[in-house]
């Protein structure tokens, strides 16, 4: 993992999550007087910070990025430690990665949030749960979009081929969420609301998340799968041929 571009990916990433939180919570709360309308800006994902359209840039965004963290290994590294340790160490990156994009996502959220409205509106909705939720859907979705992007890189080319591809599988993702019924990987974050829907009495079963966990989790499995096979017959001798 390049560390040193990650740090340094610490400004924008901020900044954009920033603006966007300005834009989302802050323009459409003005007006607020209920609590009800600050938990619905804070933490709800149908509109706002987390919408899913959000999400779908943010995803993008992530994938981008990804490969720019991605160490260079050249064919000596490849030789030296297999070809399946190579994309399995490809995969332990996009996880790293994958954290560290939600955590500075949700991180602004928190720091924003505590200064609009203070801790102790924010403790008595238990916000501070949702936010964990929030960082490991976050972290889940981030994960499969990487490992997607992944098997495109070695199906096709790293670059704009697999980050197009990529792109237009994230807009059918996010097309196909709007049917409750389908166990996309978005339906993961609508688990971020719960803790609060659930103290002001809104909601009380959190299990439609199982499913779509259990389906996607068994989604990324087969891409690092098709990911290691399809590396493994790659000449790697071919002058045409970029690495990850």
């Amino acid at each position: 993992m390049n560390y040193r571009k990650m740090k340094w990916l610490l400004i924008p990433l901020t900044v954009m999550f920033v603006v966007w939180w300005i834009a989302s919570v802050v323009m459409i709360t003005l007006n607020a007087s209920e609590d009800l309308d600050w938990i619905d800006a804070l933490i709800k994902t149908t509109a706002g910070y987390n919408f899913i359209k959000a999400q779908l840039l943010f995803s993008l965004m992530f994938v981008v990025l990804l490969f720019q963290l991605m160490p260079e290994l050249g064919l000596q590294q490849v030789i030296k430690t297999g070809r399946r340790r190579w994309i399995l160490d490809r995969v332990g990156y996009t996880f790293i990665s994958a954290m560290y994009f939600a955590a500075m996502f949700i991180l602004v959220e928190v720091v924003l949030g505590i200064a609009r409205v203070g801790i102790d509106f924010l403790l008595k909705y238990d916000y501070f749960q949702c936010m964990l939720l929030g960082w490991l859907s976050l972290t889940f979705i981030y994960m499969f979009m990487g490992i997607l992007y992944l098997m495109f890189s070695v199906i096709f080319s790293p670059g704009l081929t697999a980050v197009g591809m990529t792109f237009l599988m994230d807009l059918i993702f996010m097309a196909m969420s709007l049917y409750r019924h389908i166990p996309t990987i978005y339906v993961v974050m609508d688990i971020m609301p719960v803790p609060a829907m659930r103290k002001v009495g809104l909601i009380t079963n959190s299990m439609f998340v199982v499913k779509p966990l259990v389906y996607n989790t068994i989604a990324m499995i087969l891409m690092v799968i098709v990911s290691i096979q399809v590396f493994k017959r790659k000449d790697l001798l071919d002058s045409s041929m970029q690495f990850i």
